[in-house]
């Protein structure tokens, strides 16, 4: 049985009295290279009936889930929907990346809610907006208790919530033809593969090869084989 992304967890928070949502995801987190990125999709109460009457609707509907889910050919399909329904302003969304040196500095935790953050920024609220405005964010952890919007954090929001499943496919789609544009400029790490999680062939290209520029440096085995060099060169 096919699961239908229908909106509905998004319209029982507009029938309380919200009239903007905006899920929040990342992609990247756990990888050993590259930036982390993080997208965020504003879906508008006032704008809701007429996203429905939208050809692509269904097809959206019975697509958008968690990006892990999905393949590279459906998530790029996707991506070009939403590109174009934000042209029209039936939807809105940013899309923020943080580089690997800034993770290295500050951590990944906090790179992701940076990134977050910024996406938030980009949307230009006003002051009359954000207080009925709600954010949905993806996992267990709000982006941080200060800023001035209301902040729900929802372990496995991507298979629950359209907007951040939606969140999360963009996310995935701008991280993947980034490395794939560093697979070019480093092809000895097969990164247009070896995008996300740490792979067997990334970790043994990485004792072959050592860490390029763009690893993570604090993250475990990058980490470990600095550590090594360090010791064999003392």
């Amino acid at each position: 049985m096919i699961k239908i992304m229908d909106l509905k967890k998004e319209q029982i928070y507009f029938k309380g009295g919200w009239e903007k949502i905006i899920g929040l995801d990342e992609a990247g987190r756990g990888s050993l290279a590259g930036p982390v990125y993080a997208a965020a999709v504003m879906i508008e109460k006032n704008k809701l009936s007429l996203l429905k009457r939208q050809k692509e609707y269904s097809f959206l509907m019975k697509s958008v889930k968690d990006s892990k889910k999905l393949s590279p050919k459906k998530r790029k399909e996707i991506f070009e929907i939403a590109k174009n329904l934000q042209k029209k302003k039936i939807i809105n969304y940013q899309i923020s990346f943080i580089s690997e040196k800034t993770i290295d500095r500050i951590n990944i935790d906090k790179a992701v809610k940076k990134a977050m953050e910024n996406n938030l920024k980009k949307f230009q609220l006003t002051k009359k907006e954000i207080p009925k405005t709600l954010v949905l964010i993806d996992g267990n952890r709000i982006i941080k208790s200060s800023l001035p919007y209301k902040q729900i954090a929802i372990v496995k929001g991507d298979n629950k919530f359209f907007s951040i499943a939606l969140a999360s496919i963009l996310a995935k789609v701008k991280r993947d033809k980034k490395l794939e544009k560093l697979s070019q400029k480093y092809p000895a790490y097969n990164f247009e593969v070896n995008k996300g999680y740490p792979t067997f062939n990334h970790k043994t290209l990485l004792k072959i090869y050592g860490p390029s520029l763009i690893h993570r440096q604090t993250f475990q085995p990058v980490k470990y084989l600095i550590n090594k060099d360090k010791k064999n060169e003392g």
